[in-house]
């Protein structure tokens, strides 16, 4: 089975992959925007009610509201903590919420300017209501001790060590942050946005090293790169270029289109 957010019908799809048919339809918080499973629960963090909505896998019907901030955009598991953190567009931090409690237990803030001393997004991608670093994608270290949120706000990669909650130094991003990736070395991040106008415009997947944040390498994709996946044995890569309306297939290892 396949769990898709259907941000306008304000459900969870249930999809049969096999099939290729939607089986089913479980009434969640207003405009889904994320999905994630951990401990037989799948987690819908919904931008339109600012609460992850917790649906059991063996019992849908009880699906449950847990209140969290204001506007839930990104969400990243943490299985050895027993923790879900939820990235929110307008809380200058990231909340983490017990998994097994469906509970929210805390918020790690973020510092007010990000990259450089940035405040605010270029020209071309600002959005108000909104301020601060506007948190909207989440990625774990593979060692677990560091958090990487990408941010539309300043379009940098905030660092936040979870042993004490504070913010390291930030590294620069991407316009238009959509999803952030550790690759299947650990060695690099992933990152793909949807960029602005202009100069702000965006074609390529940005890969950073992970240790020092530096850009080495612009991966081509196409206008606009709404998202990114790795397969689990990080062998392959997928992306989408919005704006061409294309998935465009990636061998992983050198980043040569397949």
């Amino acid at each position: 089975m396949l769990c898709v957010a259907e941000y306008a019908t304000n459900a969870l799809a249930v999809v049969d992959a096999r099939a290729g048919e939607v089986v089913g339809r479980i009434p969640v918080g207003r405009n889904p925007a994320s999905v994630l499973v951990m401990q037989g629960i799948v987690f819908v963090g919904c931008s339109g009610t600012g609460e992850v909505t917790a649906v059991p896998v063996a019992n849908p019907a009880a699906a449950a509201p847990i209140p969290v901030g204001h506007q839930i955009l990104g969400l990243c598991r943490d299985e050895a903590r027993g923790l879900i953190y939820a990235g929110d567009y307008f809380v200058n931090g990231v909340h983490a919420i017990d998994a097994a409690l469906q509970s929210l237990v805390s918020t790690m803030d973020l510092s007010s300017s990000g990259f450089s001393g940035r405040t605010d997004p270029p020209p071309c991608c600002t959005i108000e209501p909104g301020a601060g670093r506007r948190t909207v994608a989440l990625a774990l270290a593979p060692e677990g001790d560091v958090l990487y949120a990408a941010n539309y706000g300043t379009y940098d990669v905030a660092r936040i060590d979870l042993a004490t909650g504070e913010e390291l130094d930030a590294f620069d991003g991407v316009v238009g942050p959509r999803q952030i990736l550790v690759s299947a070395d650990g060695g690099q991040l992933i990152l793909a946005g949807v960029g602005g106008e202009g100069e702000q415009q965006v074609s390529a997947l940005y890969v950073l090293d992970r240790a020092t944040g530096k850009r080495v390498l612009e991966v081509p994709v196409g206008l606009s790169v709404a998202g990114v996946a790795l397969a689990a044995d990080g062998r392959r890569a997928w992306a989408i270029a919005r704006d061409d309306g294309e998935l465009v297939a990636f061998d992983a290892a050198d980043w040569t289109e397949t």
